[in-house]
């Protein structure tokens, strides 16, 4: 497969109708394998207390070990409210709604987030995602939400 604009696209838009079904359940984590280069690195820029600046997760294992944890008792389902895919630098930025909800209790919390993709061909010349760089609107109370709302 080629990295064309049209490529792209379908490839993304695969990955944000799956992503909110795969990433809330350790038992289909694993489907993330199909978007992510197994060096994969993800970055999320915004202060964060405790956490360091920026915060960065290298590898795709390391990378999901985290989402799997984060989601224990979280659903979050990410919507892209537009795409914009750069053919030549093989890149695409996306605005996303982002809406947790905490299983057990009900609270709910949405935030808006921009996010940079670098994708790349894998040895089979499969589109994957190399690394994401990731600005939440209000990255504190975001991780507030994943971390004291258990």
């Amino acid at each position: 497969m080629e990295l064309t604009y049209l490529n792209m696209k379908s490839f993304m838009e695969r990955y944000f109708r799956g992503y909110s079904d795969w990433v809330n359940s350790a038992d289909t984590i694993d489907e993330l394998d199909n978007y992510y280069t197994p060096d994969f690195t993800s970055t999320v820029y915004g202060r964060l207390e405790g956490m360091g600046y920026p915060v960065v997760r290298k590898g795709r294992k390391t990378f999901k070990d985290s989402l799997v944890h984060l989601h224990a008792d979280i659903a979050e389902t990410m919507t892209p409210i537009d795409i914009m895919i750069d053919e030549q630098r093989k890149k695409a930025t996306a605005l996303v709604k982002v809406e947790m909800s905490n299983r057990k209790t009900g609270v709910q919390l949405e935030v808006d987030m921009v996010a940079f993709y670098q994708f790349c061909l894998d040895e089979n010349s499969t589109i994957k995602f190399e690394n994401v760089g990731v600005f939440l609107s209000d990255p504190e109370r975001a991780m507030r939400f994943y971390l004291k709302n258990p």
